[in-house]
């Protein structure tokens, strides 16, 4: 970097010095250990991250037993560490790096230099709060970029200069999934990261397994997991992704979170952010999250709450069946709730939002069709609640049918099943 552009980013940080003036007790986390034997201190004790990423209540997480949440940006960042402060919570902080697919180039001087100003001055600006955990320098750059190389050399010298402001506290990267490729560029050209970050979902609980395998020297945390993507899913006949129901999902948290986190605690993973914690349109309306839009608590919440150890349930969610054909446009499903509580349902169809590969942004939500369930009927069997429905597609096109149970408690679950007319099964 030129003289004139490191004059630049002492000039920007003085500067964030002097705006920025903080009252808090600065925090200390360090990665203590030895390859094997690695955990997270911070101020002092063992600290293990049970956390998550996304936008819902953190009063709810904490009420949960969640202990911290992950942002992706410096964005609010000041909001989050004060909301974090006020619940007893930490805050893993992101700073987004360009990605090659949005037009960001890692040979190009000019784009890094801005890039390394603007993270070394938001770490200058919010490196002394008390409820800081540790520093992720960008998520998932790596996927489909050219200049791989060029990347990891540049986030590895950022570390460095990160840790000059910033000595107490950790900084990583987050990537897509651990291939060989992936763990050979984070071993060989980011040697001054202190741990790597993981985002995985099918393949999450082999990461306990593969970074053993692989001999890795340094500690792993799991930065996002949960259900399948709907990239690794299986589809029906004509290439739409089925979606786990709720109460799958649920065993797959947990199972995730068993054999690559709690399994490899105080060895090779130093804590975990499930994904999402509330909503988003990404592929569906529920593909993703753990919560529906009113908080109402889904099955991975319930797992996550369980694995934290932390509160003890004080509702047990309902568990909801695949959404079967009965016959022409006809439909049903079964749920059952292990407290009794009584059952509500809700179906609804909505137009498919038929873009699987948009990840990470959200989409919006897809078009509803009033009137589309036409009739609907339940019944109860071996201790269950089935509700039968007839649909009326509204046109050619693909749409999906929801199923939502309620317990009147809080708690919900969900299934849902691509629906197509047969103009368009044919194209």
């Amino acid at each position: 970097m030129s003289s004139l552009s490191n004059l630049a980013v002492c000039v920007s940080l003085f500067v964030y010095s002097l705006a920025v003036s903080t009252s808090y007790g600065a925090s200390v986390v360090r990665v203590e250990g030895e390859p094997g034997k690695w955990s997270l201190s911070h101020n002092g004790k063992t600290y293990f991250p049970k956390g998550a990423g996304g936008k819902a209540s953190k009063e709810l997480l904490a009420e949960m037993g969640g202990n911290s949440f992950r942002t992706w940006s410096v964005d609010n960042l000041e909001t989050s560490l004060e909301e974090a402060q006020r619940l007893g919570l930490t805050v893993m902080a992101g700073f987004w790096l360009g990605h090659s697919e949005h037009g960001f180039d890692y040979t190009d001087k000019r784009r890094l230099e801005t890039t390394e100003r603007k993270v070394l001055a938001g770490v200058a600006r919010f490196k002394d709060h008390d409820t800081l955990l540790c520093w992720a320098l960008g998520n998932e750059m790596e996927m489909r970029n050219p200049h791989r190389r060029e990347m990891w050399e540049f986030i590895d010298q950022l570390a460095v200069k990160v840790k000059r402001i910033d000595p107490n506290h950790p900084v990583c990267t987050v990537v897509a999934g651990i291939p060989d490729s992936t763990l050979s560029e984070f071993r060989d050209l980011a040697p001054h990261l202190d741990f790597l970050g993981i985002n995985s979902y099918a393949a999450c609980p082999r990461i306990g397994e593969r970074w053993r395998a692989a001999q890795m020297t340094r500690p792993y945390l799991v930065t996002e997991f949960g259900a399948r993507g709907s990239w690794e899913s299986p589809k029906d006949a004509h290439g739409i992704p089925l979606e786990q129901t709720s109460t799958e999902k649920g065993v797959f948290f947990r199972n995730s979170y068993r054999k690559s986190v709690a399994a490899e605690r105080g060895r090779n993973c130093l804590g975990s952010y499930a994904f999402t914690w509330g909503w988003k349109v990404e592929s569906t309306p529920t593909w993703h999250g753990m919560l529906l839009p009113d908080d109402s608590i889904l099955a991975a919440a319930e797992a996550m709450q369980e694995e934290w150890g932390e509160r003890p349930l004080r509702n047990r969610v309902p568990k909801i069946s695949q959404i079967q054909k009965d016959g022409e446009m006809m439909f049903s499903a079964s749920a059952s709730d292990p407290d009794g509580d009584t059952i509500r349902w809700k179906w609804t169809l909505l137009s498919d939002t038929r873009d699987y590969t948009t990840i990470g942004k959200g989409l919006a939500l897809p078009k509803e069709w009033n009137g589309a369930i036409t009739d609907e009927q339940s019944s109860k069997a071996n201790g269950s609640v089935i509700s039968t429905v007839q649909v009326k597609l509204p046109g050619n096109g693909v749409y999906r049918l929801y199923a939502y149970c309620f317990d009147g408690k809080g708690g919900a679950a969900y299934a849902n099943i691509p629906l197509h007319t047969k103009n368009e099964s044919s194209k």
